[in-house]
């Protein structure tokens, strides 16, 4: 019997951010794109697209946090 595959992470916009932040501090911010965030995460790109406008917005989302903190 084959077992069933592990459910996805729930992704949301504070997910998102933090994987970012963790994908900033290995990879640098001109490697940031959203297919590669995806990657990480174990999404495809469009998905994050249901809790981002754009990679600019996920930019600053990552800025505004840094700021914040």
């Amino acid at each position: 019997m084959t077992r069933a595959p592990s459910p996805k992470p729930k992704l949301s916009r504070e997910a998102i951010v933090n994987a970012a932040l963790t994908f900033l501090d290995r990879e640098g911010w001109d490697a940031l794109t959203v297919n590669a965030l995806a990657t990480q995460l174990g999404t495809k790109g469009p998905s994050l697209y249901n809790h981002l406008d754009s990679l600019e917005d996920l930019r600053r989302s990552v800025r505004m946090r840094v700021i914040d903190d």
